[in-house]
């Protein structure tokens, strides 16, 4: 499903709502810094194949489907899994 972006009014709205600073969602929203991070992610994300989200990666593997309990079953199978140690150099 395709969402509408959010414009800044509907932003001040939720902000308010939720009562979150409005100030620094201006100072992020402006950032340069912020944007090149953004942006970076969604590299990355696209990268790994994310189409949309929620997108989940368990133990570096992108999780199939996740409904009906089906993500909460690989959580509890990677968790029952020993953590092999890194190779000694």
């Amino acid at each position: 499903v395709e969402l509408e972006p959010l414009g800044k009014a509907e932003f001040r709205r939720i902000l308010t709502e939720l009562s979150l600073p409005g100030a620094e969602m201006d100072r992020c929203m402006g950032s340069v810094e912020a944007l090149r991070k953004v942006k970076e992610d969604i590299a990355v994300g696209r990268g790994l194949g994310v189409t949309g989200t929620p997108t989940f990666f368990i133990n570096g593997r992108r999780a199939p489907e996740y409904d009906g309990g089906a993500l909460l079953t690989l959580v509890e199978h990677a968790l029952a899994k020993p953590i092999a140690a890194p190779p000694q150099k």
